[in-house]
Formats: C-alpha cells, structure tokens, sequence
C-alpha cells in the first residue's frame, strides 16, 4: 500500500478578474460577474473553490468549496463603493490557499435628480435666460447635463453640454437630460415660450 500526503496549499489562481465591471470605477449594474483562472496544485489537485461577497477587503471566505467552477455573478449589490469578491482555493487534501481578493467594486443605482428649469416652463413676454439644474448627492456625484432644443431626446451622444445658461428668444422644447459618474440618467422635457 502506497500512502500519499500532501501537505502543501495550492496555488491561488493568477487571473481573478471581472468581465462586467472595472475596479474603483462606478457602474449602474448592481451585480458583477467574476471569472478566475490559474489555480495549481501538483501534488492532489485543485478540488474546488470557496468565495464571497462584502464589503471587507480581507475575508477569508467558508471552507465550503462550490466545486470546479471557474466563474461567478454576484447578488445584486447595495449602492455604495466598497465591494469585495475573495476566492480561496481548496485541493483534494484539503489544504486552503490563502486567499485571492478582487476589489473595491462601486456600484450606484440611484439616477440623479429630475433636470429642472429656472425660469420654469411656461409663457414668457420677454426673453429668457434659462438655467438647468439636477444633483445627485449619494453614490458617483452628477457627471453631467445634456439638452436640446429641437424636440430630439438628448443623450451623451446627441446633445449639448450644459454649462451655462440658455437665452429662449422662441417658441420651443427644451429636453435634458442628467448622467451621474455611474451611468444613470434622468430626462426631463420642458416646453418654453419666450
């Protein structure tokens, strides 16, 4: 009879990396998949993996392997800028590495608010100087303002930035559009008389 040991803890994987999202960089997708690659053991064998989700950068997860598996999606993430992925690798003698972390994730769901006017919509006898204004106090902060005034729905990729204030000297619809750092939007469509 032949007995063999190993005593030795595997390799942790050398490529542990999200294919959705991109580190300390925020995003409007609350859940973020994770694909991992690399892991070794040349004595037993690699059997499985352990991971978690939170908001700690140094969890050793479980020592509850989900298998063979080589990828995974997170839960739907709270907003905030603190989300960890850690991943321990377990052999077939049941040594653990200790431990790969990926992270911080940032994650913000929440839009900015609504675009509004100053002077709000409405019949003017004169013409107007008109502001735009939305915030976005939580989470990635307001990037930035689009608008248009012919009628098209303003985006990043049609419209103009806003940075000042508008003179309305004519009949005509302002539509605007408001992006926070993560991506989220919210459009507002107001119509000005001046």
């Amino acid at each position: 009879n032949t007995v063999k040991v190993d005593k030795t803890s595997p390799d942790d994987p050398t490529d542990v990396s999200s294919t959705s999202h991109t580190t300390s960089v925020w995003s409007n997708d609350p859940t973020v998949d994770v694909e991992w690659s690399g892991a070794s053991d040349n004595l037993s064998g690699i059997a499985g993996y352990s991971f978690e989700w939170d908001t700690n950068p140094s969890t050793v997860p479980n020592q509850d392997p989900e298998g063979l598996v080589s990828s995974t999606t997170s839960p739907s993430l709270s907003d905030g800028d603190s989300h960890y992925f850690h991943l321990s690798t377990v052999d077939n003698a049941g040594n653990w590495t200790s431990t790969a972390h990926v992270g911080p994730f940032f994650i913000d769901t929440e839009a900015p608010s609504t675009p509004v006017t100053i002077p709000v919509g409405g019949d003017y006898t004169s013409d107007q100087s008109v502001t735009i204004e939305s915030s976005d106090s939580e989470g990635s902060l307001l990037d930035k303002i689009y608008y248009t005034t012919d009628g098209s729905t303003p985006s990043n990729t049609n419209g103009t930035v806003y940075t000042e204030a508008i003179t309305v000297d004519h009949s005509l619809t302002l539509k605007a559009v408001a992006y926070d750092n993560a991506g989220t939007v919210t459009y507002a469509s107001l119509a000005l008389d001046g």
